[in-house]
């Protein structure tokens, strides 16, 4: 299923994504914060979902903020890197991401 987008400022992004096969609703969130260098800007996601049965989700959380990144432009953005790892992101390495596009909601 694509993100709806639910709310955009300029510091947060939210959404949530409901997974077709299990009919879960995770809840998104990008967070920018500025660092010490003015022309970088660190972004943090969460994806929270609302079942507690799903913290080995197969990669799933971790596709669903790679959607929201794509579907925002924030990928983009002139200098953006992402960093994660399996230690940052539990089943980063088990995702295979179909990127669709946003559906804005808001």
């Amino acid at each position: 299923m694509i993100p709806q987008l639910e709310s955009v400022t300029p510091l947060v992004v939210k959404a949530t994504k409901t997974s077709p096969s299990t009919m879960n609703m995770s809840n998104l969130t990008l967070t920018m914060s500025p660092i010490e260098d003015p022309s970088i800007c660190r972004v943090t996601g969460d994806a929270i979902s609302e079942s507690w049965t799903s913290p080995l989700d197969n990669g799933i959380n971790y596709c669903s903020l790679e959607d929201l990144i794509i579907g925002s432009g924030l990928n983009n953005t002139l200098g953006f890197k992402e960093f994660t790892s399996n230690w940052i992101c539990l089943g980063y390495t088990l995702g295979s991401c179909t990127v669709t596009s946003l559906n804005r909601k808001i």
